[in-house]
């Protein structure tokens, strides 16, 4: 059986594990909204995934993983950090320490 990377997609085309993208989708998509709470589950390894990125934008491919990711998780909370978000946090949690000026 071919594989994706064997079949001859020439320049409108690009594979990113076993998927086919179609190059022409370039918008940068706002996934703000897929970021929620669920509660938590009493188990050794927490049901929460934190992520960092400068925006809440992403390019299309990388926004199409993480909804996939987030529809295979439906019972883990996603917590985003953008810049904003994560300055605000070292500001509050970390004034008047060593590591708020290795953020800086």
């Amino acid at each position: 059986m071919p594989s994706f990377l064997s079949l001859p997609l020439g320049e409108k085309f690009v594979v990113a594990g076993n998927w086919v993208y179609k190059k022409t989708h370039r918008k940068p998509v706002d996934l703000a909204s897929m970021f929620t709470r669920v509660p938590r589950w009493d188990r050794k390894i927490h049901n929460q995934v934190f992520m960092t990125w400068k925006s809440t934008t992403f390019s299309p491919l990388h926004a199409l993983q993480l909804r996939r990711f987030r529809q295979l998780n439906p019972d883990f909370s996603f917590e985003f950090f953008d810049d904003r978000r994560m300055t605000e946090y070292m500001e509050t949690h970390f004034a008047g320490q060593p590591i708020l000026e290795v953020f800086r």
